[in-house]
């Protein structure tokens, strides 16, 4: 909500063409993958004092929060920032929605547009470059010179491959896939940005299970079923994300693009999509 404001002040004060709107859209992208990880690593503290059976439980409750939370966080704060921010109820429009800032420069579309950029590439490349995984490396490189005050337990810690969170890799892909379903219709190049960073991810994924990771847990079916229920709420998340594009959109001369549609069909799209 910060940054939207001052994005709004500057473009009152300076106009849209200012690269330093952009520069504010890129930022608040960047905030978000930050509250995003954060969340990530609370949800992940908290999961571990719940009393699971198995560890499939335990990975697929957390797993669920994490998908909720995390594309709750990413699809809903800035639409809501920028709705609280922009809109102007002494506008001739009557849409609370057509009021606020979406799809001109330092609007909503612009700052998803950075999200999807940087989530395609920095979520690979952070995932690579894991500071955990490196820290571990410099302590097998200062074990193999001495290790005559290490115990066996240690000895073993240090030289095993690091753990892999399922949790955490298939919230990655169903936030990716729910996110680009609600924001697809008003930005279609998202899609091909989440395909480019859905594939990197899948290549750096494979490549730490083959060469980094340790024997991951014995895990049931429930956790991949529950994550694949996820992904089909993706049709409902579009026809929602169509259904603002219809109350939203403006053309050329500053009206409702789609005035002349009637919005029914936009409803009954949604209702077919739950069905």
């Amino acid at each position: 909500i910060s940054i939207s404001w001052l994005q709004d002040k500057f473009i009152k004060d300076h106009g849209q063409a200012s690269s330093v709107v952009k520069i504010f859209s890129f930022v608040s992208s960047i905030l978000l993958m930050v509250i995003n990880y954060l969340i990530g690593r609370a949800i992940r503290a908290l999961a571990g004092h719940e009393k699971h059976g198995t560890y499939t439980g335990y990975f697929t409750g957390m797993a669920r929060k994490l998908n909720m939370a995390q594309f709750i966080n990413a699809a809903f704060t800035t639409l809501v920032a920028k709705i609280i921010i922009t809109t102007n109820f002494n506008d001739d429009k009557n849409d609370f929605l057509q009021q606020a800032n979406f799809y001109s420069s330092g609007g909503l579309m612009e700052s998803m547009f950075f999200v999807f950029i940087t989530g395609a590439i920095s979520t690979p490349v952070s995932t690579f470059l894991d500071p955990w995984y490196y820290l571990k490396l410099y302590q097998r490189y200062r074990a193999s010179k001495d290790s005559k005050d290490l115990t066996q337990k240690e000895a073993h810690d240090i030289f095993e491959g690091v753990s892999v969170d399922m949790s955490y890799k298939y919230s990655l892909v169903v936030k990716s896939v729910l996110l680009a379903s609600f924001y697809a219709p008003s930005l279609p190049i998202i899609i091909v940005f989440s395909i480019i960073g859905l594939a990197l991810l899948y290549w750096v994924d494979k490549y730490i299970f083959l060469r980094r990771a340790a024997l991951p847990f014995s895990l049931g079916s429930e956790l991949a079923e529950s994550m694949i229920e996820y992904l089909e709420w993706s049709t409902f998340i579009y026809a929602l994300g169509n259904l603002l594009v219809v109350y939203s959109l403006d053309d050329h001369t500053g009206a409702l693009a789609f005035r002349t549609v009637p919005k029914i069909w936009g409803w009954v799209d949604l209702v077919v999509s739950v069905i």
